[in-house]
Formats: C-alpha cells, sequence, structure tokens
C-alpha cells in the first residue's frame, strides 16, 4: 500500500517569504539611491529617507555589518 501524504503549500520557503512580507518592508522604487532598501525602511517608520540613509552611512563608517545586511535585504526583500 502506498501512503499519501498531504502536503502542506505553505512549507519551507513560502512560510519564510509570508514571513518577511509580514514585517511590511518594502523596497521602493521610485524613491531610491541605490536599491531602495532605506526609503522602505523609512517608510515603515515614518520617518524621511535620509535619516535612514544617513544612520547606514554612519554605522558602515563605524565598521558595522551594514554592507552585508543591506546586500542582504537587497535580495531577499519585495518590491512594493
Amino acid at each position: 500500500m502506498t501512503e499519501q501524504r498531504t502536503t502542506d503549500p505553505n512549507t519551507g520557503l513560502d512560510k519564510f517569504f509570508a514571513a518577511l512580507r509580514g514585517i511590511g518592508v518594502r523596497r521602493r522604487t521610485d524613491d531610491k539611491w541605490v536599491a531602495g532598501v532605506c526609503a522602505g525602511i523609512a517608510d515603515r517608520l515614518s520617518v524621511h529617507p535620509v535619516i535612514v540613509r544617513a544612520a547606514m552611512v554612519l554605522l558602515i563608517l563605524l565598521g558595522g555589518i551594514c554592507v552585508t545586511v543591506y546586500l542582504v535585504a537587497w535580495a531577499l526583500l519585495p518590491n512594493e
């Protein structure tokens, strides 16, 4: 006898990307300098994008891992 498995369509990467979309950050394509990540974060936090961009540059200059975080966000965050 063969066992039938009930497959959940929301498994693995689907759950991951659904959770990522659930945080409410979208990359902005209309107000972007590089990829729109800072503008999307600014929209979510309800602040001006220049503030987020300045904070990102400051953290990069202080030796943070912001470049890596920015690249990962660029790759994973959905567009508007």
